[in-house]
């Protein structure tokens, strides 16, 4: 018996045909036996085709890998394939950039298909009266005809003259007269609207450490957000706001100053609307009840929100001081212990704050673009500075803003 018992197992091992092939499909698991002793299943026998109301679809082909990385299987079209929630690094920027020049921003371009991106994506295309789309695999010709989405860029020496050092006390914070750039990376990208980590992933030979004037790199083909130019031009403007209002003076019958060029008198009142939805944190504008563009932000949090509502634009300021107040910062309410910090990309609120007509509350830059939709902020709306700026455009005293 215990002879016989041998030869039937032997027979179940070594004879697999005695199985029929059509119960046994190729993607079925090995039995206990087959895990046993290491077999492999056997590669299919070639039938003849079945007829085609019949046949099953085919099994796809899996990769292999090859070194250490993965070969397609012969044939395999791997960009067909892949899919549209994971689309490639090149792709995912082009499609960022395109949305950062409509100022439908998608926050930083980075080359990964984030919730901004699709909801920047969402937006632009109801804005246009589209339907949903998928942007790699059925784009409209508006993102069809969307140039290269890198642009070269060489390091200048006024670049340079923008980096600094920064204290990390309060205290000493205070004392300085700008709250600069620390590093070329960091401005770079601030300017490209990015990081300076996909910086480095997209220029495989330069050293971000070691930026100097003259070198060259690849970034995001955006409309670049040129710190010394913003400066230049907002000096510009307060300089003709000066002289306008001297010119009021000496004018008989005339009294009070001239409107400065930052905050106009609106003719027929703002021509735009804002509406920042907490939920989603983003911001949107309006023109005559359509949306005109869209920003990512950072809206309050749970301790300190928003205030919902509807409100309005009292001030305008490029270059803000910013006063650190502890007391202020957590309870929303001012203490006799703060500090005066200066202007520059690093203040605590950026390159820009717009007043609301709630105390305490506006829209403002970052100096940590890296937290926008992110974090909570203590009952502003923050952008990055980059988008800080261009939402400015859209924005005059009286503008109305609803927070939803």
């Amino acid at each position: 018996m215990t002879r016989l018992r041998l030869v039937v197992l032997a027979a179940v091992v070594l004879a697999p045909t005695l199985v029929p092939a059509a119960e046994t499909p190729a993607e079925k698991k090995p039995g206990f036996l087959g895990r046993m002793f290491g077999r492999r299943a056997a590669a299919p026998v070639a039938k003849p085709a079945a007829p085609a109301a019949t046949a099953p679809a085919a099994a796809p082909k899996k990769e292999k890998k090859v070194g250490g990385q993965k070969k397609p299987a012969p044939g395999a079209a791997r960009a067909e394939k892949r899919p549209a929630g994971n689309p490639p690094r090149d792709a995912v920027a082009r499609v960022q950039v395109f949305l950062d020049r409509q100022q439908f921003a998608p926050g930083k371009v980075d080359g990964a298909w984030s919730e901004f991106s699709r909801r920047a994506w969402d937006r632009w295309q109801r804005a246009q009266g589209l339907p949903p789309s998928d942007p790699f695999r059925n784009p409209p010709p508006a993102l069809a005809d969307q140039g290269e989405p890198y642009a070269s860029y060489t390091v200048t020496d006024a670049d340079a003259k923008e980096i600094g050092a920064i204290p990390g006390s309060m205290t000493e914070q205070s004392k300085q007269k700008a709250m600069p750039y620390t590093t070329l990376a960091e401005m770079m990208a601030e300017r490209f609207h990015t990081s300076a980590d996909f910086l480095r992933r997209i220029n495989s030979g330069v050293d971000f450490g070691k930026l100097a004037p003259g070198t060259s790199f690849r970034a995001p083909n955006v409309a670049a957000f040129d710190l010394p130019a913003l400066r230049a031009d907002r000096k510009r403007a307060t300089d003709e706001a000066i002289e306008r209002r001297k010119a009021v003076a000496v004018q008989p019958g005339v009294s009070g100053p001239a409107p400065s060029a930052s905050e106009p008198a609106p003719a027929g009142g703002p021509r735009y609307q804002l509406r920042v939805f907490e939920a989603e944190k983003f911001l949107e504008i309006y023109e005559a009840g359509k949306m005109v563009a869209a920003f990512p932000v950072t809206p309050g949090s749970a301790t300190l929100p928003t205030p919902k509502g509807n409100w309005v634009v009292r001030s305008k300021v490029y270059f803000p001081e910013f006063r650190w107040d502890k007391a202020m910062l957590n309870t929303g309410k001012r203490s006799k212990e703060f500090h005066q910090i200066p202007p520059g990309p690093n203040n605590p609120v950026g390159v820009l704050w717009m007043g609301l007509s709630k105390d305490g509350i506006g829209l403002h830059g970052t100096n940590n673009p890296d937290t926008i939709g992110r974090a909570g902020s203590h009952g502003c709306v923050r952008l990055a500075n980059w988008d800080a700026v261009r939402v400015a455009q859209f924005v005059e005293k009286g503008t109305k803003v609803t927070v939803e």
